[in-house]
């Protein structure tokens, strides 16, 4: 039988108008608060996914067509105010001293993205992050795009701890989901905190490659590396001594 608002009001008032067991009962309501909120940020992550793709018009609530590549839009921004939860790789969303959103990733060394974007043409991505926890994240670095290893272009950020992330999703002829995947493989806590960070997300864009794909762009030859391996890892951190960050964000 489903409870109403009244009803759990008054079991609530009552609980805590209990003196024996109050401690015990509010250290209950925070992890079931935690359980909310974790829920609730999945729901609107999904939410904001299928906005995404109505949209862009592929959706409708009678669809008398299949899902065509045109319908899908060809550029697409997701910043750190989206909502990104911990199942993709991601702590709750901060800002730093300028008022500036970002996202710590963590516990694992993978985070991921669900993106819904035209694959007729190659797709340029970038990847902007605010700061790493270990600075040989921004060289070692890698990205998979459906499961497939691409070739990445790592750039320091000017004057800031940041750096960025460039490589290209290759066209494919099937419209829908893009899997893409991001291996940082150094996470660790800093500061004396209890969180494994590893880089902290700013944004992501997508957009229309140009005709000539840069040379240091090309994709991986085929055989060079699968998603495997990289589940294999996320679920293990490397053993890094704790170290307190270069540069506060």
């Amino acid at each position: 039988m489903r409870t109403t608002y009244a009803t759990e009001l008054k079991r609530l008032e009552e609980a805590l108008e209990d003196g024996r067991n109050r401690q015990t009962f509010v250290a209950s309501l925070i992890r079931e608060l935690a359980e909310l909120r974790v829920a609730i940020g999945r729901i609107e992550a999904r939410q904001e996914l299928l906005s995404d793709v109505l949209a862009a018009g592929t959706l409708t609530e009678e669809a008398s067509a299949p899902i065509s590549d045109s319908d899908l839009p060809k550029e697409l921004t997701i910043s750190a105010n989206h909502r990104l939860d911990s199942e993709a790789g991601f702590y709750w969303l901060e800002h730093n001293g300028l008022g500036i959103p970002f996202r710590w990733t963590g516990p694992g060394t993978v985070f991921e993205f669900g993106l819904v974007v035209s694959r007729s043409e190659p797709m340029l991505i970038k990847i902007e992050m605010a700061a790493t926890i270990d600075e040989k994240n921004i060289d070692e670095a890698q990205c998979f795009i459906d499961g497939k290893r691409v070739k990445v272009s790592s750039t320091r950020s000017e004057g800031g701890p940041g750096f960025v992330l460039e490589f290209i999703a290759p066209p494919r002829s099937r419209p829908g989901h893009t899997a893409l995947k991001v291996y940082t493989p150094y996470v660790r806590s800093a500061n004396g905190g209890d969180r494994e960070i590893g880089v902290a997300f700013s944004s992501l864009s997508v957009e229309q490659a140009d005709t000539s794909v840069p040379a240091n762009l090309a994709a991986v030859p085929n055989g060079v590396s699968v998603i495997s391996p990289v589940e294999r890892v996320a679920s293990a951190a490397p053993n890094v001594p704790r170290a307190k960050l270069r540069s506060k964000l």
